[in-house]
């Protein structure tokens, strides 16, 4: 009896040793990505025993099947869906470890800049045309819903950014460069500098010189 209790807890012990913990193993990328571009995906805490590992992608009319060699437990590639959609991306061994990407059309992610570009130029509004290229995207990355859009907006964009330290650092930055040249020239100064260069600037090509170089001088924070 104390020879099979024995032999019992031995195997129990074996098989807890060798046990694969499924549940580690996990599958990491972009929750976002563009058709027809190359995104990265990870995979980590696999066994050291096996040397691929079998993903499969799919959605309602696409399915495709990748296998990726493993190095000590891991592999780091990258893929492309060619196509539009929401996918689910899982282990041809556990599909109750997976994650979804929604793959948006390439040419949608210049739209955003080209808005706010325009918006700039049209209405001088610099900070209210960032704001509309950024909720143009978050439209399109929030299944093309302008009121899901406006929320991330605001939580996830706005919020997370002014939450960041090295963002809040150029903020304050800038509003106290903004400030130190407001009262420059408020005291005369540009009005100073600008006299200070009409008698080097005598002819268009002097001129053209002048400026140049009092670029360099006054942004010298680029």
């Amino acid at each position: 009896m104390n020879n099979l209790f024995h032999r019992t807890l031995f195997l129990i012990t074996l098989a807890t040793l060798f046990k694969v913990d499924s549940t580690a193993q996990q599958i990491e990328t972009s929750s976002v990505a563009l058709s027809g571009i190359e995104f990265k995906i990870t995979g980590s805490a696999f066994p050291d025993t096996l040397s691929v590992v079998t993903i499969n992608i799919e959605n309602e009319d696409i399915t495709e099947t990748h296998v990726f060699a493993l190095y000590n437990g891991l592999f780091d590639t990258t893929i492309v869906i060619p196509e539009s959609g929401k996918y689910l991306i899982f282990f041809d061994s556990n599909e109750s470890i997976n994650t979804i990407v929604n793959v948006i059309p390439d040419f949608l992610s210049i739209i955003p800049p080209l808005l706010a570009i325009a918006f700039a130029l049209l209405f001088r509004q610099v900070i209210l045309s960032l704001l509309l290229g950024i909720y143009s995207g978050a439209i399109f990355i929030y299944d093309y819903n302008p009121l899901i859009g406006f929320f991330r907006l605001i939580d996830k964009y706005i919020i997370n950014a002014l939450t960041d330290v090295s963002h809040i650092q150029i903020i304050v930055f800038t509003l106290l460069f903004g400030g130190v040249v407001g009262i420059i020239s408020k005291g005369g100064g540009t009005r100073g500098i600008a006299n200070s260069l009409v008698k080097f600037a005598r002819t268009r090509r002097s001129g053209m010189i002048s400026t140049w170089v009092s670029g360099l001088i006054i942004f010298f924070d680029d």
